[in-house]
């Protein structure tokens, strides 16, 4: 997500953030995000509007900014490209360490 928030300040965007959402025009919500735990696992959901028809709160999408299909798909390959590159550095540095035991 703070990818994601300076990509689009670097586009020219103005975005503001409140813990784990992005919002533009001072209370549209442009982002998605939950998260929970499995008996398992813990589960995390993170998105941003393209299009924000049928949403429960005011919220904006890329295309309401005059995004097209291009300049979507171009902002997600280079907010991917980051992600990947991040949990590289995080399979690196648990590779740097000993597990701990009892």
């Amino acid at each position: 997500m703070v990818w994601a928030e300076r990509i689009l300040r670097d586009a020219g965007l103005s975005v503001a953030r409140s813990g784990d959402d992005l919002f533009i025009d001072g209370d549209a919500k442009l982002s998605v995000s939950i998260a929970t735990a499995s008996p398992v696992s813990v589960l995390i959901h993170w998105g941003l509007n393209i299009d924000p028809s049928g949403a429960p709160v005011k919220a904006a999408g890329l295309e309401r900014l005059g995004w097209k299909n291009a300049e979507v798909l171009a902002f997600a390959k280079k907010l991917l490209t980051h992600y990947i590159e991040e949990l590289e550095e995080i399979r690196v540095a648990q590779c740097k360490v000993r597990p701990v035991s009892d």
